[in-house]
């Protein structure tokens, strides 16, 4: 299989060369705990996470085996890897990954200190929402804040167009928040509007799918592939979506050597680390809150407030507001979570150095 097809570019070249004695590379395409599918020149094998790279990953408290996925240092779909292959039994050993170009990440579920890599090294992302019960404003708003300052390109496809009357108004709403960002109207189950989005696939780059269950994700990407690669369950009567089946996110090539990540439907996606970000998608909210009399404008009744002006004249949405803030406090819990371990993992590295250096002096002593 030749790498370049699947994104090997000079940067990971370099970033390969001082391995390149000991290991050869490859690119995951699925991982299963501590095991993982790696597209490589010898195909597509099967390769088992060492031990020593295990360990590595594993905190003091000795929680890591059924976390794995969960560690922001291990692979990841998407990663390229180092590997040490037998020919002879056909064996792969993964021993590291190489440095990311970029990612997508957001706060690991239930512990919003900790950072999970939804996938590694990609160029585009197609947001996929559902007109039909999927049409959310702030979503999107959510979505874009995660990959503003990731360095991946985001692409906003409506999906099941056909399903909705009032589509030139959902259109004026998405375009009032994506900015410069790309929309495609789409009906992925009568292929319609698909030929759009594939200028998008080119030979070497990788696109990620990513929505809510039932959106729509997988039809689509059968659509585009040609052939019935994933099953897709039967429309819900009474909830009018799709029952999505995709468990886990897997890199498929197609014959163009474009090359997509289909995922599961994501119930929700927290934020890490993106204030820069938030700032970037809630530039309108930024400007015109530096127009504000008071520096420290709460924007709720203070005189001269220029957000409260553009709500009462129509110019910006009150939901939209409501959001923004919401983020921020999100930002703001995971920022203090995240100082609070470090300073406890301070505490507990300075008595350890205490006890170690005490022991020393008792040695001494009795010397």
């Amino acid at each position: 299989m030749d790498l370049n097809k699947l994104g090997w570019n000079p940067q990971l070249e370099t970033a390969f060369d001082e391995y390149r004695d000991k290991y050869e590379t490859g690119r995951v395409s699925v991982v299963h705990r501590n095991l993982c599918r790696v597209f490589t020149t010898h195909g597509e094998i099967d390769a088992v996470v060492s031990r020593k790279l295990i360990n590595d990953l594993t905190d003091t408290t000795g929680k890591t085996r059924y976390q794995l996925s969960k560690v922001s240092k291990f692979p990841a779909v998407g990663d390229w890897v180092l590997i040490t292959y037998s020919k002879k039994d056909g064996k792969a050993i993964l021993n590291g990954v190489l440095p990311r170009v970029t990612k997508i990440s957001r706060s690991d579920v239930g512990r919003s200190t900790d950072e999970q890599i939804v996938a590694a090294n990609i160029d585009r992302v197609f947001l996929v929402m559902a007109l039909n019960f999927d049409f959310n404003l702030r979503r999107v708003e959510r979505y874009l804040t995660v990959l503003a300052n990731s360095g991946i390109a985001p692409v906003v496809i409506l999906n099941k167009c056909d399903l909705v009357e009032n589509l030139d108004e959902k259109k004026v709403e998405i375009d009032s928040i994506t900015s410069d960002v790309p929309v495609h109207l789409t009906s992925a189950l009568k292929n319609e509007g698909l030929d759009a989005l594939r200028p998008y696939l080119t030979e070497g780059s990788t696109s990620i799918f990513i929505g809510s269950s039932g959106a729509g994700k997988t039809t689509m990407i059968n659509k585009i592939i040609g052939e019935d690669l994933y099953r897709v369950q039967d429309i819900s009567e009474h909830k009018d979506r799709g029952k999505h089946t995709t468990s886990a996110r897997e890199m498929i090539v197609l014959d163009n050597g474009s090359i997509i990540i289909d995922t599961p439907g994501l119930r929700r996606i927290d934020l890490w680390n993106d204030q820069d970000g938030l700032d970037d998608v809630f530039s309108d909210i930024v400007d015109l809150s530096n127009q504000c009399k008071f520096r420290n404008c709460t924007h709720t009744s203070e005189p001269h407030c220029a957000i409260i002006i553009a709500i009462d004249q129509g110019k910006l949405s009150e939901n939209r507001l409501a959001n923004y803030k919401k983020l921020q406090g999100e930002l703001a819990h995971v920022n203090r979570k995240s100082k609070y371990r470090q300073d406890r993992r301070a505490r507990i590295g300075y008595k350890k150095g205490i006890r170690k250096e005490d022991k020393v002096d008792y040695h001494q002593r009795d010397k």
